[in-house]
């Protein structure tokens, strides 16, 4: 390959990349804005750097949309995972549609952002599937450009957070940290920079059960520190689901992985780290203030992993006080209250009623109920019934089918030896399978944010299968 021709592959794979960190960019912001104010292009000119990013996504879509529209005469291979996004966009966009029209919402707008940035995500994998580009370079390298997102996103919050943790001493990392660019504040939440660090960890525990080999004690002690470390850091930011899922990971991996010592590191390590992080946690608040008789105290208030007592200061919010809906911080009352309204409301369940509807009827001044508990009633979090509400019979079939589709996948994951090349499919694999448990307590990826890795998982973990078919023919 000379030099001018691999200019242009460079700059080829350039330009196809570079949508993935501008879409990621647009987190935090609502592409529907653009629908609810009237006057938003008027003074283009002064559009602040939060405006350009609502703008992002719109621009995404349409610069794909206008591709393949290019390309319509050519042959489109449409797999399982593209028809997939497709109709949850279908779903939920005649959901919003007859929502408006019918007076269950008074937005069109709102909740918009993930109609636009899963039908971006179609038309992205669309145009990647029937393009010339070689798929498997091309998948590796989108692989790695999010990966590269995340490092970026956990550095900068990490620096950022550590010295707020140092100067306050009276919990673990969890809560909201502030970070400025351009002028503008972005809020990043605790649990979102522990599933950031989460979804990097899987790749390198992966890489260290799979392919990383340890013949020396050095050196597996060497990967137990820094594994040690990862997981101190993950604890820190005190998300009970990441922690949890932590867990569920080692317990699948140590029975996969074929050596005494990985499978020691992968048992020790977590206890190890719980252990590391409460005791420099007590002393770095000893040496601080060790005056303060309440510091200790305040730590355990704000210690929400392993602490039954966490959910107790927050009784009050509670309808039901069982210890299930404590733990899971009302998310049953959520779920309950979301059922009634279904139940009056027979035709949403048919139709569906668009993206973020659930804060729609959860901050309805009108209600009684929702009035008594509203400091914690802001919006549903479970995948299964936030997807019925939202996009109907249709959106609901689409999830329950894509799980049935990746159980068969993660069976074969789980009862097949990985070779030792492809332990980046085994972290792509355990990626959607935490994924998809996140469902169970959260929106997830059916709203745009962090967990929308997984359709970028999801859709090279189907490459790579259908490439093993077409080798075995």
């Amino acid at each position: 390959m000379n030099s001018k021709t691999f200019f242009l592959d460079y700059l080829k794979h350039f330009f196809l990349l570079l949508p993935l960190p501008l879409i990621w960019l647009s987190i935090g912001t609502n592409a529907g804005n653009i629908f609810e104010d009237k006057n938003y292009f008027e003074q283009i000119t002064n559009l602040n750097f939060f405006q350009l990013r609502e703008i992002l996504p719109h621009l995404l879509c349409l610069t794909f949309l206008f591709l393949n529209l290019i390309n319509f005469k050519n042959k489109h291979n449409l797999n399982i995972i593209l028809i997939c996004i497709f109709m949850i966009f279908i779903s939920q966009l005649i959901g919003i549609i007859f929502a408006y029209y019918f007076d269950f919402r008074k937005d069109f707008g709102g909740g918009f952002n993930f109609l636009i940035s899963l039908f971006f995500y179609f038309n992205y994998f669309l145009y990647i599937q029937n393009s010339s580009y070689e798929k498997e370079r091309v998948y590796n390298y989108i692989l790695f450009t999010i990966l590269g997102i995340f490092v970026l996103y956990a550095l900068v919050i990490f620096i950022k957070s550590f010295p707020q943790y140092i100067l306050q001493p009276k919990q673990f990392g969890y809560g909201g940290y502030e970070i400025y660019f351009f002028g503008e504040k972005i809020v990043f939440n605790s649990n979102g920079i522990s599933r950031i660090l989460l979804y990097l960890y899987i790749f390198y525990i992966c890489l260290i059960t799979f392919q990383v080999k340890i013949s020396k004690k050095i050196k597996g002690f060497y990967h137990f520190l820094i594994t040690t470390v990862f997981i101190c850091i993950i604890y820190y930011y005190q998300s009970r689901f990441a922690f949890y899922a932590l867990i569920i990971i080692h317990i699948i991996l140590f029975f996969k992985a074929n050596l005494l010592i990985k499978k020691l590191i992968l048992f020790l390590s977590i206890f190890f780290a719980v252990f590391l992080s409460h005791q420099l946690n007590d002393k770095i608040k000893i040496l601080l203030d060790n005056e303060n008789e309440n510091i200790k105290e305040n730590m355990i208030q704000q210690n929400r992993i392993f602490n039954l007592d966490y959910a107790e200061k927050k009784l009050d919010n509670f309808h039901d006080r069982s210890l299930i809906n404590m733990q899971l911080s009302g998310r049953i009352d959520k779920i309950k209250y979301t059922f009634k309204y279904l139940l009056n409301n027979k035709e949403i369940i048919f139709f569906g009623s668009g993206p973020e509807f659930d804060r729609v009827i959860f901050n309805n001044n009108d209600n009684e109920f929702l009035n008594i508990y509203k400091n914690y009633f802001e919006d549903l979090p479970s995948g299964p019934v936030y997807i019925l509400l939202t996009g109907g019979v249709l959106g609901f079939t689409v999830y329950i089918f894509l799980g049935l589709v990746f159980l068969k996948y993660f069976a074969k994951f789980v009862f097949l030896k990985i070779k030792k090349n492809d332990y980046v499919l085994a972290a792509i694999t355990l990626t959607i399978l935490v994924i998809f448990f996140r469902t169970a307590i959260e929106k997830s990826f059916l709203i745009w944010g962090f967990d929308s890795v997984f359709l970028y998982a999801y859709m090279i973990l189907l490459h790579h299968q259908m490439n093993i078919k077409k080798l075995k023919v």
